[in-house]
């Protein structure tokens, strides 16, 4: 039952929807059938704890009666019936989550109904949200688009014999369909990127000169995207046009496209910082501030731990420790429970490591069990750091060997494993290094500055000065 398409499906009712789902599929417009709300009653105290989940046959005792003869055929059915009534409460959520596209759709159905009077108050009502909406992107001029063409479609039905104003209507949808045009193209660049993959953009270039030509780029919906996809194909100054674009649209756009066009101008910055471009960093953390401000970088309210560890990292590096220290204790909370811990503690040696508060790094590092592999070898690596940089080489000796049987032993780290041999490797060779052998010293380096996969590669060249 756990790993059935229902259960999965039901997991995904959030606790304060408990209530609203409970009166749905209770409602006879919905549900006629009374075993179904039962299995939802049954269901619902088991989804955050799905292996306290009693077998079927318990389930349909509950929802058939004590003693009744299983039929599991019987509780197939009413979990496909339950199904669907999932499925028409997330059609009827997204429904209200867009109350504009809700009204015109309502205005549709006057119209079509021929009740003209109200058809004309509801597209009053209805320009009016538009106004108002906070949002300005390819959504809203598809809904906007959707406005004019039910009052073309009123007017048409009543007035086929005069030449009617449809070029309105016409430059709406043009300008939607740009939109959200330059955005799929954004996307397919982005992942070009990460998939090494190729996309036929259609009649983007086309799309693109007309823009240009008929200078669409204060439309907010075009301008900020197309401004990202000349950053992204690599145009000249494009970053400069996209950061100022973005700075002063980025309210106008949803949670969802906000992030979407964050991560946009975070990829860029790591790829022009991987470029050799050092002003970029500075750049990407800016970007990930305004996204935890707001914190649309969070999903459900949770920070992935990737994007905490990122964040500490470009702030440790960027030597900015007070800022740092902030962050890592004021999102602590907002980690995964069965992440948190480990990732603070370890987040927090790294700032104490920085500081060269060593004492106080070493007990942070000792506070947690690394359940995920490669933060337990980036743990490994800040304590092999802190036993170089104090001296401590009988224990440095012991910690290298551990480290090595680590790696061997876990093979799921994949390819980080060559990055990780190679920095014990060579820690090892600098250690047995004799006082004043400066040749030795001179090709060490060389070697170093010649192998592509190795772990902490400026951290170890920065110990030939």
């Amino acid at each position: 039952m756990k790993d059935s398409r229902l259960f999965k499906m039901l997991q995904t009712i959030e606790k304060s929807e408990f209530r609203e789902f409970g009166k749905f599929v209770r409602s006879p417009f919905f549900n006629l059938r009374e075993d179904v709300a039962q299995l939802w009653e049954a269901l619902s105290p088991h989804l955050a704890q799905p292996e306290k989940l009693p077998p079927k046959q318990v389930l349909f005792e509950k929802i058939y009666g004590e003693g009744a003869f299983f039929d599991d055929h019987a509780l197939r059915m009413c979990m496909s019936f339950l199904g669907k009534a999932v499925e028409a409460f997330f059609i009827q959520k997204n429904f209200q989550n867009n109350p504009v596209r809700a009204q015109i759709h309502l205005a549709s159905e006057y119209r079509n109904r021929g009740l003209d009077q109200f058809f004309s108050k509801k597209q009053q009502e209805n320009r009016a949200l538009l106004d108002a909406a906070p949002h300005r992107n390819a959504d809203h001029l598809a809904d906007l688009y959707s406005m004019k063409l039910e009052s073309f479609l009123a007017a048409a039905a009543q007035k086929r014999t005069e030449a009617l104003p449809f070029q309105e209507v016409h430059d709406t949808f043009e300008l939607a369909f740009l939109a959200q045009k330059l955005r799929q193209a954004c996307v397919a660049l982005s992942h070009q990127a990460v998939f090494r993959t190729d996309y036929d953009f259609g009649i983007l270039p086309e799309a693109l000169a007309y823009i240009e030509r008929r200078d669409l780029v204060g439309e907010v919906a075009i301008g900020v995207y197309y401004y990202a996809f000349r950053m992204l194909s690599g145009g000249a100054g494009a970053y400069a046009d996209f950061s100022a674009a973005l700075a002063k649209n980025l309210a106008f756009f949803p949670e969802n496209e906000q992030r979407e066009l964050l991560l946009h101008a975070i990829n860029h910055c790591i790829k022009q910082y991987n470029d050799g471009n050092q002003s970029f960093l500075a750049e990407e953390l800016i970007w990930y501030k305004k996204g935890l401000e707001s914190r649309v970088l969070l999903s459900n309210g949770v920070l992935s731990r990737f994007t905490y560890r990122n964040v500490a990292t470009l702030a440790l590096v960027l030597k900015d420790f007070e800022w740092a220290e902030d962050f890592i204790q004021n999102f602590k909370n907002s980690l995964e429970p069965s992440q948190r811990e480990a990732n603070f503690s370890f987040n927090m040696a790294r700032l104490e490591y920085e500081r060269k508060n060593y004492r106080t790094a070493l007990g942070l590092l000792q506070q947690s069990d690394y359940e995920d592999t490669l933060l337990a070898l980036a743990a490994k690596t800040v304590l092999l750091k802190i036993f170089y940089e104090t001296n401590e080489m009988d224990v440095l000796d012991s910690h290298l060997d551990a480290m090595q049987a680590f790696i061997r032993r876990h093979k799921e780290v994949g390819y980080h494993a060559e990055n990780y041999r190679q920095l014990v490797r060579f820690v090892k060779m600098l250690t047995a290094l004799p006082p004043g052998a400066t040749l030795e010293k001179q090709k060490l380096r060389q070697e170093i500055e010649e192998t592509k996969a190795v772990a902490e590669k400026n951290w170890l060249l920065g110990n030939f000065y």
